[in-house]
């Protein structure tokens, strides 16, 4: 089992932003959502691959702008394929923030 966890803070993007963004994020690369608690600012879903599950966690944290910690679990992938996968989301999510006056 293999698992990554990346954090980005996000400058001048609310932290209800960046929850919307990583939430079309994980759709866009075959995440099912299962769970959300837009209070918190978390997300969890999960994705079947040919390789095994894969499990994700999103928090959003306020600050001066978002902190967001995404966290990848697999069965049987390693840590470069889950790397892979977090990145490809991360892209669609850095492309679709805008940021806040």
């Amino acid at each position: 089992m293999s698992k990554i966890e990346i954090t980005r803070t996000y400058a001048n993007v609310s932290a209800d932003a960046c929850f919307r963004a990583a939430k079309e994020a994980l759709a866009r690369v075959d995440f099912e959502i299962w769970k959300t608690r837009p209070i918190g600012w978390l997300i969890m879903a999960h994705r079947q691959t040919a390789e095994g599950k894969i499990n994700a966690t999103v928090a959003v944290r306020p600050r001066t702008g978002a902190d967001l910690t995404f966290s990848l679990v697999g069965e049987t992938l390693t840590e470069d394929d889950l790397r892979s996968i977090a990145e490809e989301a991360l892209t669609f999510l850095d492309d679709s923030l805008v940021e806040d006056p």
